[in-house]
């Protein structure tokens, strides 16, 4: 098999590799894994190398499960992040230079002016209307640095990104990882080969949009442009959309309207409300887990998700949009269940006037997919990592 990169390690001309960490916080477990970078180089047409920065992939992701509640007087991140980082510690001997961690929100800022600053303010602070009990207005940043500080790293940088984010860009960069193994190399035998984007589809991502769609307790995305994270003016709340309800024709050719209320207790029938995993068991009294896979909720589910699409395709026409999330990837989940969102979009991308635009060149099976990688939100944070490290 043919390699289009060709990797070496010269610590004369790129220095020392590198280490840095990330943490994955989801409602009900924490990912933590350490790199490094690798200098990667390719051969460009004129026969000189350009450096591509890639990324060594963990030996072990370690998973630690959240605290099922907050202790008295605390919340469940004061907990759970002095657990996280005193492994990451342990594992990487305190030699880092940045920790990323990802957490979903809505955070009050993901803004940082000066990275040594002492005054926390609201950066990767959590607000207090989050829908996961004993996270609201927790100090994800602040917890965290100090934390640090007491071990007497102070040159270690924490960056806090959305959880859909680093999701989004794991997925991205290493969606060929289980595809591709490095056989001719001693150093690199067996081992998982580090992806990173060649010229042709970099050139195609900067053409194009990616969106990570997280369907679980909440509902959000992540947004990739040209091979980065896209951002706005504050990280995006895909949870708060309204879509038209769902409707279902009886065997009498009854047309029935959904009249579930919405579980979120911000918005009611948003979104996250009408299919968050809280909204899917109070609709059929089952855990998530145990709600068989002939029940008429996954059509409804299928449904929201398919019209969500077309809000995302509407508005951004990214090039493709990855579904995971727990509802995904729940066992009892009919397998027919992404086929069934691709179909969905289809008829509601007819094209007839009444429903959107006609997009043929979406209507395509890899244009809506499930997600690929088991732990693409840790390799987006050991990404983005990267990225920091470089800057730091």
């Amino acid at each position: 098999m043919q390699h289009r990169f060709r990797w070496h390690q010269i610590p004369a001309i790129c220095g020392a590799m590198a280490k840095f960490a990330a943490i994955y916080l989801t409602e009900r477990n924490a990912y933590c894994a350490v790199g490094h970078s690798i200098p990667a180089y390719e051969q460009s047409a004129h026969n000189s190398f350009i450096k591509i920065p890639a990324i060594d992939l963990p030996r072990h992701v370690q998973v630690i499960p959240c605290p099922a509640h907050a202790e008295p007087g605390s919340k469940i991140p004061d907990t759970l992040l002095p657990q996280c980082l005193s492994w990451i510690h342990d594992a990487s001997g305190g030699d880092l230079s940045v920790i990323v961690i990802g957490c979903f929100g809505p955070f009050v800022s993901l803004e940082k002016a000066d990275p040594a600053q002492d005054d926390f303010g609201g950066y990767g602070k959590l607000q207090e209307i989050t829908t996961h009990k004993g996270w609201g207005n927790s100090h994800i940043y602040k917890i965290s640095k100090e934390w640090i500080q007491r071990y007497g790293k102070n040159n270690t940088e924490i960056r806090i990104h959305t959880e859909v984010d680093l999701a989004a860009l794991g997925e991205l960069w290493y969606r060929r990882l289980w595809l591709e193994y490095i056989q001719e190399s001693d150093t690199l035998k067996g081992r998982a080969k580090p992806y990173t984007l060649g010229p042709k589809e970099i050139e195609s991502s900067e053409r194009s949009i990616m969106v990570f769609l997280k369907i679980s307790r909440s509902i959000n995305g992540g947004i990739t442009y040209s091979g980065d994270l896209w951002k706005g003016r504050h990280h995006p709340l895909m949870s708060s959309i309204r879509l038209p309800r769902y409707q279902m024709r009886t065997a009498s050719g009854t047309l029935m309207t959904d009249a579930y209320p919405g579980s979120c207790d911000i918005h009611g029938d948003c979104i996250e409300g009408l299919i968050g995993t809280k909204a899917i068991e109070s609709r059929t009294g089952f855990f998530l887990e145990n709600i068989p896979s002939n029940d008429g909720v996954w059509e409804l589910v299928a449904d929201y998700v398919a019209s969500l699409c077309v809000a995302i395709t509407a508005i951004i026409s990214p090039g493709a949009i990855v579904l995971g999330g727990r509802t995904v990837r729940t066992p009892n989940a009919p397998s027919v269940l992404i086929p069934r969102i691709q179909e969905l979009f289809t008829e509601k991308t007819s094209g007839n006037g009444r429903r959107s635009p006609d997009y043929p060149k979406m209507r395509i099976p890899h244009y809506i997919r499930a997600h690929i990688l088991e732990h693409c939100g840790i390799y987006g944070g050991l990404v983005m990592a990267e990225r920091w490290a470089r800057r730091h």
